[in-house]
C-alpha cells in the first residue's frame, strides 16, 4: 500500500499587500475625518442660521410694536423696547463684534453714531423673558433699524461670520409675516467731488420689512438703459437729469429725480454760518475809537433781512470752491493810523473766521482781499489797472515805485515786511509778505518803524473811483470775467 503525504496549505498576506491596505485604510480614514468635520461645519452653519432667521423675526415684531409705543416687562419693570438690554458701547465684546462685522461701515457721519448708540446686548436671560425659544446664541440688536449681530459669530470654513448676509446661503431678507409691501423712501445725498464728477449716496431707506441688502438703479436724462450699482454709493461723470431708484429682487422703489450740474462762478450756494457773539475791539491795537462799544455784530443767520447769501467766487480743478457773500456785512470798521494799518488785515480776518465760519461742516471764513479781486480781472481790465494814474499827480502811477526822502520817515512796522517795500533803498522787497498776509499771529501795538536813512520806497497800489457803477469799475481795472456776476457785488471791498 502506497502512502500518501497531504500537503498542508498556509494562507497569508505578502508585505506588499499590507501596505496597501494600510494606505488605503488611512486613506479611508481621513475621508472620513473630512466628511465628519465638513457635516459638523454645516451643522453649525445651520443652527446658526435657524437661530439668526428666529432672531430676526422676532426683533422685526418687537420693531412694530415698538412704532406703536408698546413696551415690554424686563426683570418686572416696564421697558422701552429700544431700550432693552446693556448698551454695546459699555461692553467691549460687542464692541469689538461690532467692528469686525463691518455693520457700522454702511453708515457715515451723524447715522453713523446714531446707529452704533442703538445697539444693545441680548443676553440669555433677556431672551427667555422676551419668550423667544429656540436659540442659544446671544445677540447685539438694533431695534430701530431691525439689525440682528450675533456677538459670538460663527467660524466657518476659516472665515468669522455674524449676520445672515455674509452667509453664502443668502438667508437673510427676513420679511414680516403678512407684510411684505408699502412704500419705500430713501434720502439722497450728493458730493461734489471734482469738476465733472459726483458721488451719488443713498441713506435712510424707510421700508415695511427687513431688507438690508438693497441695490440702486439709475437712468441717466430719459434713456432707455439703467445702471445698477451693488453698492449704494456710486460716482457719475455727467450732468442733467437721473432717475434712481433702490430694489430688492422684484420689490422696487418709485422713481426720485436728482438733477447735477456743474457749479458755475457766480452761482448761488446754500451756506449757512455759526451763530456767533459780538467781536470786541481796542483802540490799543485798530488804533480807533469810533467803533461800537459792544463789538463788531455778526449779520444774524437766522434773521433772514440780515443774513448774507453766497455766490461761488472761484472753483478749483478738485471741486472746491471759494464763496462770497453777495453784500458786505452791515457792521463797519474803522481802523486809524500805524496801528490800524499793522492790524488790519489779522483783525479781518479774525471777525470773519469768529462770526461767518461753520465748525460742523470744517469751513473756515476769512476776509476778502485784493488777490481774490485781482483772481477774476480780464486782461483788459489788468491793463486798465496798471495804466491807471492820478489826475492831481502824475507821479502816483498803479504797480510803479517811488522813492521818499525827507529828514523823518515813518513808517508802519508791517510795512517793512511787505513786497513792494524799500527801507532806506530805492530798490524794493520781492520776496515778502503779500497785502492778503496777516504778518502777525495776534494783534500787535507795534506802530511806527523809523528810517535812519531818511529813504523810503512804496509801489503804489490805487484803486478809487468808486462811484458804484460799473462803468467807473472797469476804470479802476475791476473788470470781472463773468458777465452773469453782478459787479456791483464788489463795490464796498474795493478801496486802498
Amino acid at each position: 500500500m502506497l502512502k500518501t503525504k497531504a500537503k498542508k496549505e498556509i494562507s497569508g498576506i505578502t508585505l506588499m499587500s499590507l501596505v496597501i491596505t494600510i494606505i488605503v485604510l488611512l486613506i479611508l480614514a481621513s475621508i472620513a475625518v473630512v466628511s465628519g468635520k465638513s457635516i459638523l461645519e454645516s451643522s453649525k452653519q445651520t443652527a446658526f442660521t435657524t437661530e439668526m432667521k428666529i432672531m430676526q423675526t422676532e426683533v422685526n415684531s418687537l420693531y412694530q410694536k415698538w412704532k406703536n409705543g408698546e413696551k415690554v416687562k424686563i426683570n418686572n419693570v416696564e421697558t422701552a423696547i429700544n431700550e432693552i438690554g446693556e448698551r454695546a458701547l459699555n461692553n467691549t465684546e460687542a464692541t469689538k463684534t461690532l467692528s469686525n462685522s463691518g455693520i457700522l461701515e454702511k453708515y457715515e457721519g451723524e447715522e453713523r453714531t446714531k446707529v452704533e448708540e442703538g445697539f444693545r446686548i441680548y443676553t440669555q436671560d433677556i431672551i427667555k423673558q422676551l419668550g423667544i425659544e429656540g436659540v442659544k446664541q446671544e445677540f447685539i440688536v438694533n431695534i430701530e433699524k431691525r439689525i440682528v449681530v450675533s456677538l459670538k459669530g460663527l467660524k466657518y470654513e476659516g472665515q468669522m461670520y455674524y449676520m445672515l448676509d455674509e452667509l453664502q446661503d443668502n438667508l437673510y431678507n427676513v420679511e414680516y409675516n403678512n407684510v411684505n409691501t408699502g412704500d419705500i423712501t430713501f434720502d439722497i445725498n450728493i458730493k461734489y467731488k471734482e469738476k465733472t464728477k459726483w458721488e451719488i449716496s443713498i441713506s435712510n431707506i424707510q421700508y415695511d420689512g427687513y431688507i438690508n441688502k438693497w441695490k440702486v438703479k439709475y437712468n441717466y436724462n430719459d434713456e432707455d438703459q439703467w445702471t445698477i450699482s451693488e453698492d449704494l454709493k456710486f460716482d457719475v461723470t455727467k450732468e442733467g437729469k437721473y432717475e434712481i431708484k433702490v430694489f430688492y429682487e422684484d420689490i422696487e422703489s418709485d422713481s426720485y429725480i436728482q438733477t447735477l450740474y456743474a457749479p458755475k462762478i457766480g452761482d448761488y450756494v446754500d451756506y449757512t454760518y455759526d451763530v456767533a457773539e459780538n467781536y470786541a475791539l481796542s483802540s490799543t491795537t485798530i488804533g480807533s475809537s469810533s467803533n461800537p462799544t459792544d463789538g463788531i455784530a455778526q449779520n444774524s443767520p437766522t434773521d433772514e433781512s440780515k443774513k448774507l447769501k453766497w455766490r461761488i467766487l472761484k472753483i478749483y480743478d478738485d471741486g472746491t470752491m471759494d464763496i462770497i457773500s453777495e453784500t458786505p456785512t452791515t457792521a463797519m470798521i474803522y481802523f486809524k493810523g500805524a496801528l490800524g494799518y499793522n492790524n488790519a488785515v489779522y483783525l479781518l480776518n479774525d471777525i470773519c473766521e469768529k462770526q461767518y465760519s461753520n465748525k460742523e461742516l470744517g469751513l473756515t471764513a476769512r476776509s476778502m482781499n485784493l488777490n481774490d479781486i485781482e483772481s477774476q480781472m480780464t486782461e483788459v481790465g489788468k491793463s486798465v489797472k496798471a495804466a491807471f494814474a492820478d489826475p492831481d499827480n502824475a507821479e502816483i502811477v498803479c504797480g510803479k515805485a517811488k522813492t521818499f526822502t525827507a529828514s523823518n520817515i515813518y513808517y508802519p512796522t508791517i510795512f517793512a515786511k511787505e513786497n513792494g517795500s524799500g527801507i532806506g533803498t530805492t530798490t524794493v522787497k520781492a520776496d515778502g509778505i503779500d497785502g492778503s498776509d496777516k504778518g502777525f499771529d495776534s494783534p500787535t501795538t507795534e506802530t511806527y518803524g523809523a528810517s535812519s536813512v531818511q529813504t523810503m520806497t512804496a509801489v503804489h497800489t490805487y484803486y478809487n473811483n468808486l462811484t458804484y457803477t460799473e462803468e467807473n469799475l472797469r476804470k479802476s481795472g475791476i473788470s470781472i470775467k463773468y458777465d452773469h456776476f453782478e459787479l456791483d457785488s464788489y463795490k464796498n471791498y474795493l478801496y486802498h
